[in-house]
């Protein structure tokens, strides 16, 4: 949600929300995991196809939408959430 709403795929309000809940049930809302590392194994991921990616991305709470990213897209958008 975090690289959503930098995106514009979402709010910050949105975005905000999102971490509250996650941490308000004790679930991470960070990783240590480097850009390089999530990107890597993102690349193995079921929803790539070929050159793309398909990601789930939330755009209000109870709201998401598949949005489809190039690979080297991929690396922006997660380096956006860290």
């Amino acid at each position: 949600s975090r690289a959503a709403a930098k995106l514009g795929l979402c709010s910050g309000e949105t975005a905000v929300a999102i971490e509250s809940v996650l941490k308000a049930f004790s679930l991470p809302t960070s990783t240590l995991d480097s850009a390089d590392a999530i990107f890597v194994g993102a690349l193995s991921d079921k929803k790539r196809f070929g050159s793309t990616v398909n990601l789930i991305v939330p755009t209000r709470i109870g709201n998401c939408c598949i949005h489809t990213v190039t690979t080297s897209e991929l690396k922006t958008f997660i380096e956006a959430g860290l």
